[in-house]
């Protein structure tokens, strides 16, 4: 696989990727390679894989998040090791693997970061793209170079050891998954500046239905929005960013005037009506 591989060489010989490279070195294991269109010499992982296919994913999980799915196949993977033997044995799988981990090193106290690492610029709409999509960070980053780290279900964009957003992995094509609390306190202060674009691209689709405003305004985390960038006008200019668009962000931002009124850095909800 290209995750591992990035050239095969001769024989089982294999010019290795970097981030394959550092899984090995930080578990500190050495990887032995099969030869080319030989998968008889592994074919006892070969049949486990059909395996765990047909008990495991049959019939199709029905799960909440991956993190759900990975305890129900943790579940059913030490139900197998308790309750079938090792081939050409009288004992059990959880039996020998008990004996054998005493003999393996321990497990570094920090896991490995799993993840794709690739240095960004912000836009000037306080935008990240990776893979055709764009993710928000805050409009004070803007300009600047951030760290992206792309997992398989999150986003983390970072500036050293400061995170700066997270956001839900996109698997579309040209999506805008932006944060409103990333440039509101900007257009409280200027509300011609060009991130009004940006905004304006939230109401292509409408926002939040009820029962999502009513689960928003009650998270502590930033709500998000997705929405698609092919349906929208290239060009958005202030005069066209009217009311009828800042009526669809009064529900986002009743959130935030209720959560930070305190210490009167949001507009209020008859200020954005009247702007």
């Amino acid at each position: 696989m290209k995750t591992a591989v990035k050239k095969i060489l001769s024989g089982r010989n294999r010019e290795e990727h970097e981030a394959f490279q550092r899984l090995r070195a930080h578990y500190v294991y050495q990887a032995e390679f099969c030869n080319v269109t030989s998968g008889n010499e592994k074919g006892q992982v070969e049949n486990m894989v059909g395996y765990a296919r047909r008990n495991f994913f049959v019939p199709l999980p029905e799960v909440n998040s991956l993190d759900e799915l990975n305890e129900q196949i943790e579940r059913k993977c030490l139900n197998y090791a308790e309750t079938t033997q090792v081939p050409h044995s009288q004992e059990l799988i959880a039996q020998v693997w008990k004996r054998e981990k005493s003999h393996l090193l321990p497990l570094p106290r920090v896991p490995f970061d799993a993840c794709r690492v690739v240095s960004v610029q912000v836009d000037h709409y306080s935008l990240v793209h990776l893979d055709t999509n764009a993710y928000s960070v805050p409009c004070q980053r803007s300009g600047r170079s951030v760290l992206l780290k792309a997992y398989v279900d999150e986003i983390r964009i970072l500036a050293g050891a400061e995170i700066l957003a997270i956001h839900r992995r996109c698997y579309e094509r040209k999506q805008w998954c932006l944060q409103l609390d990333h440039c509101v306190d900007l257009l409280s202060q200027k509300p011609g500046h060009s991130v009004t674009r940006l905004l304006s691209k939230m109401t292509t689709y409408p926002l939040y239905t009820d029962s999502s405003i009513g689960k928003c305004g009650n998270a502590t985390e930033t709500p998000s929005l997705t929405t698609s960038s092919d349906r929208v006008p290239k060009t958005m200019g202030m005069s066209e960013f009217n009311i009828n668009n800042l009526l669809c962000l009064i529900p986002l931002l009743n959130i935030y005037v209720n959560k930070r009124a305190e210490n009167g850095s949001l507009f209020t909800r008859s200020q954005w009506i009247t702007l």
